[in-house]
């Protein structure tokens, strides 16, 4: 261990250091797999990120036929239904009152560490080479396993009011690409309405130089989330 003779804070400024939004990203291909009670169905992505907080993320058929482009910020949310021609528009507090997550929770789906008021990690040590730490970001409890000798989380269970029974999100397959380590296969877990989500990274780019840029679709009807 280093000087500070902390290792808990140690494993945590280490995670925090590979987290994927440290830069900027583009994940030029990502697998998605949607699997519910009333079957699965399969999708491609795309998604773009461009510090502080804007991510555009594509979602495309099989085929290569783009159904959607989503854009998120600190403030706002827009979505083209390609498909329907619509235009969303809203707040990231439509977002929180569905799902209970925040647009600026994206980060912990790709498993980024993201710390604010946090339980005191230096009275937390590496059991069997993980670590639980607690972290509370926009008024949601983060449970998170990291893996001490990664030093990236494995397991994050967000958890409030809004969404009491949780998603549980797992990361596995790790690989490295310049100085990043990207969960090559996260799993997003609704154990309430017993469904998930399974993604596959399987383009990576980082540090990603570009700019992010949302066109809204031409003549769609005009939808406010709430």
């Amino acid at each position: 261990m280093g000087k500070s003779g902390n290792p808990g804070a140690e494993i945590v400024t280490g995670t925090e250091n590979l987290n994927l939004t440290n830069k900027n990203f583009f994940i030029r291909k990502a697998e998605i797999k949607v699997i519910s009670e009333d079957g699965s169905d399969s999708f491609l992505g795309s998604l773009k990120f461009e510090q502080p907080d804007r991510f555009l993320l594509s979602l495309r058929s099989k085929t290569g036929i783009e159904a959607a482009r989503i854009f998120l910020s600190g403030d706002t949310i827009l979505i083209n239904d390609r498909i329907n021609r619509i235009l969303y528009h809203g707040s990231p507090m439509a977002l929180k009152r569905k799902y209970g997550l925040s647009a600026s929770l994206l980060p912990v789906v790709l498993g980024d560490f993201l710390m604010n008021k946090v339980s005191d990690p230096g009275s937390v040590t590496c059991i069997n080479g993980r670590q639980d730490i607690v972290s509370i970001i926009d008024g949601v409890r983060i449970l998170y396993t990291i893996d001490c000798k990664l030093m990236k989380a494995i397991l994050a269970i967000p958890d409030n009011s809004l969404n009491p029974a949780g998603l549980e999100i797992s990361y596995h397959d790790f690989f490295s690409e310049a100085q990043a380590v990207i969960p090559g296969r996260i799993e997003v877990r609704d154990l309430q309405k017993n469904s998930s989500v399974e993604i596959k990274i399987v383009k990576f780019e980082s540090p990603w130089i570009g700019n992010i840029e949302f066109i809204p679709g031409n003549r769609y009807d005009l939808i406010e989330l709430r």
